[in-house]
């Protein structure tokens, strides 16, 4: 169904738990919704898992997802780039993130030191 960006990213923000597993949005829904993290939010819990997420800029990706508690990018495509600047958001600026689930996905994995970041962030590999 339609929905306008903004609609949608007021929504996502206002509920502390949100799961868009598989879901077919635009690259300028994902992107509005990143925005809108980046106010006064109640979400703290995101699941992204099984999407496409590379057209986001990764700069707005790394800020939007650090300001959670959980994030979920199982089978998730992401840029080496998205995440390069969240493993910097987390290793070295602000960060609320505790848990990343990045299971199923061998490319992420293999484009970030899992290990590095496990002193700061709970990784879920499985």
């Amino acid at each position: 169904a339609e929905c306008s960006e903004e609609l949608l990213a007021n929504v996502v923000s206002s509920i502390p738990q949100v799961n868009l597993a598989s879901t077919k949005l635009t690259t300028n829904q994902y992107t509005s919704i990143f925005s809108r993290l980046l106010g006064a939010i109640r979400l703290r819990e995101l699941d992204l898992s099984n999407l496409s997420l590379g057209k986001v800029h990764s700069g707005l990706f790394a800020l939007a997802l650090s300001r959670l508690r959980s994030i979920s990018l199982q089978n998730t495509i992401v840029t080496r780039e998205q995440l390069q600047e969240l493993r910097t958001q987390i290793k070295f600026n602000y960060s609320a993130l505790e848990y990343l689930a990045l299971s199923r996905n061998i490319m992420l994995i293999n484009q970030i030191n899992p290990l590095e970041l496990a002193e700061i962030v709970y990784v879920d590999l499985k």
